[in-house]
């Protein structure tokens, strides 16, 4: 009998590598491992909502627990932009206790 699960493809070509998956929903950890396969820096290492711009990460929480985002590059200080809450200081890296179902907005300078 033939395995009916649809399995993600990925082909290596000289310049760039190509994947295809039919499956119609990846597990934020398979997209996670194809972002850092390709060189991409990985914002948070749980399965939570990650959105990240050039000024800010948003991060929802899909449960309650510790949560770390570690920024590409050292920051003087990292904050909550809805409380202005100091998260961290002179550090690429802050972690925090996480509410479920909880929305967090992380800014920087």
């Amino acid at each position: 009998m033939t395995n009916s699960v649809p399995l993600p493809v990925r082909k290596k070509f000289k310049d760039w590598t190509s994947v295809y998956s039919s499956a119609p929903h990846l597990s934020p950890t398979v997209i996670r491992e194809l972002a850092r396969a390709a060189g991409l820096h990985i914002y948070s290492e749980s399965d939570d909502g990650c959105y990240p711009a050039s000024v800010l990460v948003g991060l929802h929480a899909r449960d309650a627990g510790h949560k770390t985002i570690a920024l590409p590059q050292r920051q003087r200080r990292i904050f909550d932009l809805l409380t202005d809450q100091t998260l961290g200081t002179n550090t690429n890296t802050i972690s925090f206790p996480g509410e479920n179902h909880r929305t967090y907005l992380i800014g920087w300078e």
